[in-house]
């Protein structure tokens, strides 16, 4: 761990010095400070695992330093050493989150004892704020919330964004495709301990339900930082690589650095429009984007990916007149392609594709003998029953989302109980409610906890719990950008109805 030490007495700081290297665990001591505003200018460098501070300092006093520095570093713990036992002193350093209060002259043992009671809780407190990282990021993601609201100091704000974006592509039902999803993340998941640390936060989460993106979120001033983002992403492509089978490939894009979240927006939008071209360029690898995007410039094998992939989309949801209308555009782009003999690489990889992804081989030259094999397969859509009907579907999901929107719910869940995609169920589920299904769920759970707040004398912990969040934080933030005030207050105002300043966005 690395610790910052700040105290105007350049002989207790080399005393503590001489304490901290002489432990039995190796600390890197990485900064010192002689009074207030240089610890903020450490803290703001370093950001460290611990900080050992004095109270009494010139300029800016160790408490109103470390006020300032909780929003620069969330994550640093605080060890106050003072020689002053003051109750009102104490009483501020508890209400600042401080973890050790110790009292001038610090025995060694105590000094270690304090250290060590930090480092054992660092990995539990790290995976706390990630947590709360990732509840912000989705939120924001997901149009719940807005950039501008978060804190200045917030890494979604500050952080440079690196991202594996994953696609799972296979022959096996939309339920084995689920639960395959939802192990990969839950392998991804616990590789966090070992790269969460000062400067990066990670998350594994989907966007539009068709991906699944691992991504790190960075200080680029640090270095150690940048290197631990990369090895996390490199080890995602490791447990990817567990999961590939002969009827599953799991195809990874690599983005760029983006310095911001806006671009990274933008660039996953990028990502989104070329990620296809793996039906030419090949699945079960990890492509750079640079390379993919290369290749996409290739506006007829852009245009050939993208009808090979609706086509395995209609094959799946079983939509026998959509799958009958793409394959006569595909028959039509490759009648026209085909004037130039099919590169044997090319061949290849949608031959490949396709195995994967319909269950069979295509045979015979391209153009006729593929679009008939095609063909053959669509007509087992027919066989198979009738297509699911749209309206059905939905109705069947407003009124799961009513019986269970207390629980941990998400689309994809659903979209494997009805045997069909998550981005099919996504987009008719948009097209019938003009609505995502992540915006409706949080406006219903939003609306019953006004309820409870009027009506019951629930905690506001109670309260989000009972309505589907488990951190009062992350739902006392929503409720705020829904409703326009906090729960506490919207609780105290209902009772004079016509002066609620409440309004919903």
């Amino acid at each position: 761990m690395n610790i910052v030490i700040a105290d105007d007495e350049p002989w207790v700081r080399t005393s503590l010095v001489s304490m901290i290297y002489e432990m039995e665990a190796s600390w890197e001591i990485v900064g010192e400070a002689s009074h207030g505003r240089e610890l903020v200018d450490a803290i703001a460098q370093w950001k460290p695992e611990v900080a050992v501070v004095d109270i009494r300092m010139p300029e800016m006093d160790g408490l109103e330093a470390i006020r300032v520095c909780r929003e620069l570093s969330p994550h640093t713990r605080w060890i106050i050493v003072s020689g002053f036992s003051d109750f009102q002193y104490a009483q501020q350093a508890v209400k600042l989150g401080v973890t050790e209060y110790l009292l001038k002259p610090i025995h060694p043992e105590e000094l270690e004892k304090a250290i060590n009671t930090i480092a054992l809780h660092h990995e539990e407190y790290a995976l706390l704020l990630n947590r709360q990282f990732e509840n912000e990021l989705f939120s924001l993601t997901h149009g719940l919330t807005a950039l501008e609201t978060e804190s200045i100091y917030s890494p979604l704000r500050q952080g440079a964004f690196l991202a594996a974006i994953y696609y799972f592509d296979g022959v096996a039902r939309n339920d084995e495709l689920e639960n395959m999803h939802g192990e990969f993340t839950s392998r991804v998941r616990k590789l966090f301990p070992s790269y969460l640390g000062h400067g990066v936060n990670l998350s594994v989460y989907t966007w539009t339900g068709a991906e699944c993106i691992a991504v790190g979120v960075y200080d680029p001033t640090r270095r150690e930082a940048v290197k631990s983002v990369s090895s996390f992403l490199k080890h995602t492509e490791e447990v990817a690589a567990f999961f590939r089978q002969d009827n599953l490939a799991m195809t990874c894009v690599r983005s760029e650095v983006c310095l911001n979240y806006k671009a990274y927006v933008q660039h996953f939008q990028q990502i989104q429009t070329i990620a296809c071209t793996r039906v030419v360029f090949g699945v079960n690898r990890a492509w750079p984007f640079r390379d993919m995007n290369l290749r996409a410039q290739e506006e007829k094998e852009l245009r050939l990916s993208k009808m090979i992939l609706r086509l395995a989309q209609d094959y799946k949801n079983k939509l026998y007149l959509s799958y009958q209308n793409t394959l006569a555009e595909l028959e039509a782009h490759v009648t026209a392609m085909n004037t130039t003999p099919f590169s044997d690489r090319l061949r290849r990889e949608i031959e490949d594709f396709v195995r994967i992804v319909f269950g069979f081989t295509l045979q015979g030259p391209v153009g006729e003998g593929w679009i008939r094999q095609w063909k053959d397969q669509g007509e087992s859509l027919l066989r198979s029953g009738r297509e699911p009907v749209s309206q059905d579907l939905i109705n069947q999901v407003l009124s799961y989302i009513d019986l269970h929107y207390k629980s941990n719910i998400g689309l994809s869940q659903m979209a494997s109980e009805m045997n069909v995609t998550t981005s099919y169920l996504s987009t008719l589920f948009h097209k019938k409610t003009g609505t995502t299904f992540i915006k409706y769920l949080t406006r219903l759970r939003i609306l019953q906890a006004k309820e409870l707040l009027c009506h019951t004398n629930m905690q506001i912990q109670q309260v989000a719990e009972h309505v589907g969040y488990y951190s009062a934080r992350h739902f006392t933030k929503l409720f705020v950008d829904m409703v326009g005030v906090y729960p506490s207050e919207f609780k105290k105002r209902i009772c004079q109805p016509d002066q609620d300043p409440s309004r919903e966005k």
